[in-house]
């Protein structure tokens, strides 16, 4: 069995899980654009690319200023992953939200106005909502602790598949409950490239079934919650959760709390038998009762996936339809 190599992210909580680094062949993040509220970074690799943009002290902005900006950050994105007509395809997003849980005004909290001002530029790039279904990649979106507003993409040279789970509603058609404008994001990507071959690109996944969350505050019941979700976006018909835990490789787990992180450290190791690297980041999550959140990446099925391919979409891609 592969040694599990665990690493705690302190120092840099927003940087990219190793697999990302790797698949960039080590290539170096540079500023591309550099402005008083926006830097925007960038990373090239032999067949794909990797933008990162901040926007600085975030946590000040609130309500539509805080809507506007995400939205602008999410075209910062889509400019550079079209900057030279290479690489145009986004298969994986990740968010970092300052004081994502708080509320704003009225029912609405941070998370809810970043989903209104993703969900606006993301409309834009696929020319409408309608395209969501067929078009969308894997997403994490949560709370570093930090000030600053991160949203990155890693970007490739051939469109991915959007992939969602059986046991919860896909996010994007979530009820008004979570917000005026839902969540876009797929539960998973699954990539065809030369050197990660076939992967699946698993989002932030966590104790959630349909769109209620599960357990709240029960670390041990969300833990099995979640491997369960884990094990229905990796798994084909009729493979058991252990066969499908087994097709992980690398995790990244986000941990609420401190006196959590042993336990779902240890519940982890029992459960991905396979797991070459773990990843454990202290975050906040979306939801104030959710106390874990796990992404990662698996072997992808190669047909007859069980939790529910989506048919691609004829739809242009970002490059296209923004030009």
């Amino acid at each position: 069995m592969t040694d599990l190599r665990r690493q705690t992210t302190s120092g840099r909580p927003t940087a990219p899980p190793n697999w990302v680094r790797r698949w960039l062949n080590d290539a170096p993040l540079q500023c591309v654009v550099q402005q008083s509220d926006l830097v925007v970074e960038r990373a090239d690799g032999p067949d794909a690319r990797f933008v990162q943009v901040t926007v600085p002290c975030a946590a000040e902005l609130a309500g539509l200023t805080l809507q506007r900006c995400v939205t602008r950050a999410y075209t910062a994105l889509g400019e550079q992953i079209r900057q030279d007509g290479q690489v145009c395809w986004p298969v994986r997003f990740w968010n970092y939200v300052p004081d994502i849980q708080q509320q704003d005004g009225g029912n609405l909290n941070r998370y809810m106005i970043f989903n209104a001002g993703r969900w606006g530029a993301l409309a834009e790039w696929y020319g409408n909502d309608t395209a969501f279904g067929s078009n969308l990649a894997a997403a994490t979106a949560l709370d570093v602790r930090s000030k600053h507003l991160v949203v990155q993409v890693l970007a490739a040279t051939e469109p991915g598949e959007p992939v969602e789970n059986a046991r919860q509603l896909p996010a994007y058609r979530y009820s008004a409950r979570y917000g005026p404008l839902p969540p876009c994001f797929a539960r998973a990507t699954v990539v065809n490239d030369a050197l990660m071959d076939r992967w699946m690109l698993v989002s932030g996944t966590a104790s959630v079934v349909g769109e209620a969350s599960r357990h709240p505050c029960d670390i041990h019941a969300q833990l099995r919650e979640t491997f369960a979700n884990l094990a229905t976006l990796a798994a084909p018909a009729g493979t058991t959760p252990e066969e499908a835990h087994g097709r992980y490789r690398s995790l990244r787990a986000y941990v609420t709390r401190k006196s959590d992180v042993p336990v779902v450290e240890a519940a982890v190791r029992r459960t991905f038998h396979a797991l070459e690297e773990l990843e454990i980041v202290p975050a906040d999550l979306c939801r104030p009762e959710l106390l874990v959140e796990i992404e990662g990446v698996a072997e992808a099925v190669r047909s007859g996936h069980a939790a529910g391919r989506a048919r691609r979409s004829t739809s242009p891609s970002p490059v296209e339809s923004a030009q």
